[in-house]
């Protein structure tokens, strides 16, 4: 942690491209603390900090002591984060946390680029990393992605010093902030020990909290395990391009059996159905879970701009995906087309660079590329560009790369 603020105090001093990232990070904070903004993810982890705060347990959605059916022991909502909140006890300070470790950002993306000896790459980085507005709205807001970002560039750098138990632990605590992160556990549980042998034991403490959050979910609903990745969001999301045309029929009806349904059963049927339609069509599932990843990569996020300045609903992409064609998207106030048109083109320049950046031979290139094709395997067919925060500091070290092959192509010409 030391060279980290000795890096960042470095930064300060000699990039004013930093001391903007800085300032902008001080004002997102600033006008969360006088005008907040919260998803309905944040609402959840506020009533799980409620929950836990009346001795009732982190496995509960809904603050209501009193009806036991509201009651959710599921680990969509893991109890890291609601820890977090009833340990600030103030959203001002929780958020204050945020801002001040995505300050450290980029003193990690540098020490990350020394490793792979891309330092003069750095600037270029600063600079996608100071024009990505999502960065300010999630380290201002009651979520924690910013955290696991910062926790992942930690596993990363872990990864690359071969401290092993490190990466454990950072495994760990990204498993206590979001169940996304469970498939990455049993992937470290397999792989390190028999790249490096089995005396890295300690490996189990990752995995051991999966099967110890499952066998709480066993318990408490008959699942032996419950995320809303292959349960809620493949059942509602994911297969809903597979039922068209006729998928308001559908939901309709499935919905009015799983009325009837415990929270077992329902859960179960939605999987078995999930399931069932992917194995109809898969290779078309494969095309859109393919194509959610490119969404994720070229959204601008202009749900998470409406979302943190709290402005009225606007069309956007999703208009253009649901079949009201590019005039429902230009038919929108002229912000949100400037915000969607400038942070599009961004995104698409982006990806280009990306492109170019893996292409390019540099030293552990595949530890930095197995986070972020992790990510991307995992988003599935709904892309959104909140996804893909954790792993944005390492695609934009392959972004820099890409834009320092250019530019020294283009010296060349």
């Amino acid at each position: 942690m030391k060279s980290i603020l000795k890096q960042s105090w470095t930064l300060w001093r000699e990039q004013p491209l930093f001391k903007a990232y800085v300032v902008l990070l001080l004002l997102s904070w600033l006008k969360q603390c006088f005008d907040p903004a919260l998803l309905v993810d944040s609402n959840e982890y506020l009533n799980a900090t409620l929950n836990l705060s009346r001795g009732e347990g982190w496995n509960v959605c809904f603050p209501n002591p009193d009806c036991a059916n509201l009651n959710l022991p599921e680990t969509r909502r893991t109890p890291g984060y609601p820890a977090l909140l009833f340990l600030f006890q103030f959203a001002g300070v929780i958020t204050l946390f945020q801002c001040l470790i995505t300050a450290l950002v980029p003193a990690l993306c540098i020490q990350i680029l020394k490793r792979i000896q891309m330092e003069s790459a750095a600037g270029i980085l600063l600079f996608f990393l100071l024009i990505y507005p999502l960065q300010y709205y999630y380290a201002a807001m009651l979520m924690p992605e910013v955290i696991c970002e910062f926790l992942l560039l930690l596993m990363v750098i872990a990864l690359l010093n071969r401290q092993w138990w490190k990466v454990g632990v950072f495994i760990s605590l990204l498993l206590l902030l979001k169940p996304v992160f469970m498939p990455l556990a049993w992937i470290a549980l397999f792989t390190i020990p028999i790249l490096n042998g089995w005396s890295r034991l300690w490996m189990l403490l990752p995995a051991s909290f999966v099967l110890l959050v499952s066998v709480i979910n066993q318990k408490n609903t008959g699942l032996f395990h419950y995320s809303s990745l292959p349960v809620t969001n493949a059942f509602e999301y994911n297969i809903r391009p597979l039922v068209k045309p006729s998928a308001e029929q559908y939901y309709q009806k499935t919905t009015a059996v799983m009325d009837t349904m415990g929270f077992g059963d329902k859960y179960q049927f939605m999987q078995s159905e999930s399931a069932g339609w992917i194995k109809k069509h898969p290779l078309t599932y494969a095309v859109n879970h393919a194509a959610g990843a490119l969404k994720a990569l070229l959204d601008p996020g202009r749900y998470d701009f409406i979302a943190f300045f709290k402005l009225p609903q606007g069309t956007g992409l999703m208009g253009i995906r649901e079949g009201g064609g590019w005039k429902t998207l230009l038919s929108q106030p002229p912000g949100y087309l400037f915000y969607i048109v400038f942070f599009g083109l961004i995104a698409l320049f982006k990806l280009l660079m990306l492109v170019l950046g893996i292409i390019k031979p540099m030293p552990y290139k595949w530890i930095l590329l197995f986070p972020i094709g992790y990510v991307l395997a995992v988003v599935g067919p709904v892309g959104s560009a909140r996804y893909l925060l954790p792993v944005m500091p390492l695609m934009l070290i392959f972004i820099a790369a890409g834009c320092q092959t250019g530019l020294n192509w283009l010296k060349k010409k």
